[in-house]
């Protein structure tokens, strides 16, 4: 009989579940502080919390320590992934003309940990499997906490903006941020439940109710809701359903993909059309039918004023890490909402690190989407969660900012997504099961092939690995 979720993955998997729960909720100081413990802060972002500090490296050295532990061929791995690790060398090496050199390196080396943390996930035995169990252990704490908070203890779950408009928070510093995880939870849930449809019927009934607590999340407020989580989370759940429909025709999905690419076009060639010979704004009609004003809630005034800053660094940027700290360029002072991101990923990598930043993110994302096709033909489900990944991140980021920020939950499902791991990088496994010996391949499909116990000796890779149609 297979073992449960829990007894196959281990307790490594807890170390990614404790990182991507406190990206996604609060950092340990402030967890401290909600708990009553009166700990000496340092004023401003230049100097950061000690103890979060502490955390946050104690993690990272654990998370080098198990990879180190696994037989990996690096130089695959490096290779595979070389565009994203030009950039973040690239990063490193703009802390030189960085205004303020010791926040940069910190907040690379955690951008770093994001890295190590979803290497720990990808290169585990059964990657698809412990992906999902580490997501869902993160979202089942932040879900029910935050419900706790939005109904019972208001004073934490709750926010109120500067027009008296009621927000909630829930267990994170800030509505986008719960928006974020409510449109992760509805994604992978959903992702689980076609999964378990027909094996695991219990299964399915608890990520039904953890997902309608994550729609009920998104909807919040009818004045002060995350609109981009909620238009990123139908476009990815619509992305899933489709293509889990043509999970049997695999070998059209090259041409599904094509079609669906002219489709687009042509929608959008009409709608511009439309557009040239009437009056009406297309634009600001699914603003309007969105809930957002034209401005987008004034980030098009905040974006007006960050190009007009990026353009005095345009090649190279600002330095990675060194923009957003504090009242950068007194922009508090025309913004009273206080900006602390420009509300635009791409402008932002822009402004720190120039059009060679951009060029080299671009190139991750591509590189990323390549390897997931190959992925999709060798575990399809892994290789469609990929690609959902990456979509929501690059649809989120238009609006909100995420790439490259080690403190921030969508940098890490990007990772996921984007880091390729090369077949053959990571050596099979053998794992002792009742009366079975499993060999787990986890540099691709992370399929199990079972022989049995008494079997003198294992099959070679070549003569074991073989299709189950999963």
């Amino acid at each position: 009989m297979e073992k449960s979720g829990a007894q196959k993955i281990g307790i490594v998997v807890w170390l990614p579940v404790i990182w991507y729960a406190l990206e996604s909720s609060q950092s340990v100081g402030r967890w401290l502080t909600l708990l009553g413990y009166q700990l000496s802060q340092r004023s401003g972002a230049a100097e950061g919390s000690p103890v979060d500090r502490a955390v946050i490296s104690v993690m990272i050295a654990i998370a080098i320590m198990v990879l180190m532990r696994r037989r990996i061929q690096w130089g695959a791995v490096i290779s595979g992934n070389r565009w994203l690790i030009a950039l973040l060398l690239y990063m490193l090496v703009s802390i030189a003309w960085s205004d303020f050199p010791d926040v940069s390196f910190k907040r690379w080396w955690r951008s770093v940990g994001d890295v190590l943390m979803a290497l720990v996930v990808v290169t585990s035995a059964g990657p698809l499997d412990v992906e999902c169990a580490v997501l869902r252990r993160s979202i089942y704490f932040n879900i029910l906490l935050s419900i706790i908070f939005i109904k019972y203890v208001r004073s934490i779950g709750t926010a109120w903006d500067e027009f008296g408009n009621e927000s909630w928070i829930g267990d994170t510093p800030q509505k986008n941020v719960l928006g974020e995880v409510a449109m992760t939870a509805a994604i992978v849930l959903t992702f689980d439940i076609l999964r378990s449809w027909r094996k695991r019927p219990m299964a399915v009934c608890i990520y039904g109710g953890f997902l309608l607590m994550a729609i009920w999340i998104l909807k919040g407020p009818p004045a002060s809701r995350s609109q981009t989580s909620i238009i990123v989370s139908c476009i990815c759940l619509a992305l899933l359903f489709g293509l889990w429909l043509i999970k049997s025709s695999i070998e059209y999905l090259g041409r599904y993909m094509l079609v669906s690419a002219c489709v687009a076009a042509f929608v959008i060639l009409s709608l511009q059309t439309y557009q040239a010979v009437s009056n009406d704004s297309l634009f600001s009609a699914a603003l309007q039918v969105s809930g957002r004003d034209e401005t987008l809630t004034g980030r098009t005034d905040l974006w007006s004023d960050l190009w007009a800053i990026a353009a005095a660094h345009p090649i190279v940027g600002v330095g990675y890490g060194s923009f957003w700290i504090d009242n950068t360029h007194n922009l508090w002072a025309k913004h009273l909402w206080r900006p602390t991101q420009g509300h635009n990923g791409y402008l932002d990598v822009f402004l720190e690190l120039g059009a060679v930043g951009v060029a080299l993110l671009i190139m991750t994302l591509v590189a990323g989407y390549r390897g997931v096709l190959g992925l999709l033909h060798r575990n399809y489900e892994q290789g469609l969660l990929h690609f959902l990944w990456i979509t929501m991140v690059m649809f989120h980021n238009a609006t909100e900012s995420s790439y490259l920020r080690g403190s921030v939950d969508m940098w890490f499902m990007c990772l996921l997504g984007v880091i390729n791991i090369p077949a053959a990088s990571v050596p099979p496994r053998v794992v002792a099961s009742s009366g079975l010996t499993a060999v787990s391949g986890i540099s691709g499909p992370g399929r199990q092939w079972l022989t049995p116990r008494h079997t003198s000796s294992v099959a070679s890779p070549r003569q074991s690995i073989r299709s189950n149609g999963r």
